[in-house]
């Protein structure tokens, strides 16, 4: 039993050296996780960034097209009364029932 006793005494400095290595190499999986997590935000940091400039675009896009929609519909309306003036008295002729 003394022989046991001396032999797991013998054996503690492995054991603390062994356990001493396994919580480094928690920290280092640690640091890995924090740069992990890090990029992560810059990631979405860039996302949300490119969503803001894509909405922006978009508004800007669907102006331009309601812009150049309208100056096709005057022109098309002009061609078939022959001016702007012609317009006015138009809503008159059509019936919506």
């Amino acid at each position: 039993m003394q022989w046991e006793l001396t032999e797991g005494i013998r054996g503690l400095p492995g054991v603390r050296r062994e356990l001493a290595e396994g919580v480094r190499g928690l920290l280092g999986v640690h640091r890995k996780l924090a740069k992990c997590i890090g990029s992560l935000l810059g990631i979405r940091l860039e996302l949300a960034k490119g969503d803001w400039e894509l909405a922006r675009m978009t508004s800007g896009v669907r102006r331009k097209k309601t812009k150049r929609l309208a100056r096709r519909s005057s022109r098309v309306a002009e061609k078939l009364t022959g001016s702007h003036e012609g317009l006015v008295g138009l809503d008159s002729h059509i019936n919506c029932n």
